[in-house]
């Protein structure tokens, strides 16, 4: 994507990735058309978290993998996956549906070699235990698996994060920073996904508290 590129938007009340698999059910009018013009023309669209009425300006292409299920009156089920971040420059409203003129936002490479192996290696095991507490099928990542910004998107996409505290990851050009931010906010995240983790347990036992 080069700099001062419109691209299609599609404002939502989540934060998107790179890496991150989302899958989406089309219904709109406007939507159906956005989605139907990117599938046609090989396109990606912008993902951008809509908090409360506000739009925030860092966000994430999505490109379509695959139509899921199409249905008679237009709507469609399809399977998308973030790709690289951007910054909205401009909004646009020639269209039914919102566009934006927007340029890359990548970290800045000098920042990922600051990073000690020591770190990346606790970035992993934190990973890890991630998948243990979600119960998410996913092989054990080992040191050099990804590189570093990979290895914090993913963990951001992957705890149990706000979607406040995913759009301050989102929007960082420090690899090193955002990586120093997930681990100072490891044991908080922990805490926090075991305690969803019993709540989703005990809401399966009928309410029965007592188990």
């Amino acid at each position: 994507m080069a700099e001062n590129t419109r691209i299609a938007l599609f404002p939502l009340n989540l934060v998107l990735f790179p890496g991150m698999i989302l899958p989406l059910h089309i219904f709109e009018p406007r939507y159906k058309e956005m989605i139907g013009e990117c599938l046609e023309q090989d396109k990606e669209f912008g993902v951008v978290f809509l908090e409360e009425g506000h739009l925030h300006t860092v966000g994430c292409t999505a490109k379509i993998s695959k139509v899921l299920k199409r249905y008679e009156d237009g709507r469609m089920d399809i399977l998308t996956k973030g790709i690289k971040r951007f910054r909205l420059d401009e909004l646009n409203h020639d269209r039914k549906f919102l566009q934006g003129e927007v340029s890359d936002l990548t970290d800045v490479p000098e920042s990922q070699i600051l990073i000690s192996d020591e770190r990346i290696s606790e970035a992993c095991g934190y990973l890890n235990r991630i998948f243990e507490i979600s119960k998410q099928a996913h092989d054990e990542v080992q040191p050099g698996d990804l590189s570093p910004d990979a290895l914090t998107f993913m963990i951001a996409t992957a705890g149990g994060y706000t979607l406040q505290e995913r759009q301050t990851l989102l929007q960082g050009i420090d690899t090193a920073e955002r990586l120093e931010i997930i681990l100072s906010m490891k044991s908080k995240v922990i805490n926090r996904m075991i305690a969803d983790q019993r709540l989703r347990e005990m809401i399966n036992l009928n309410g029965n508290l007592t188990n």
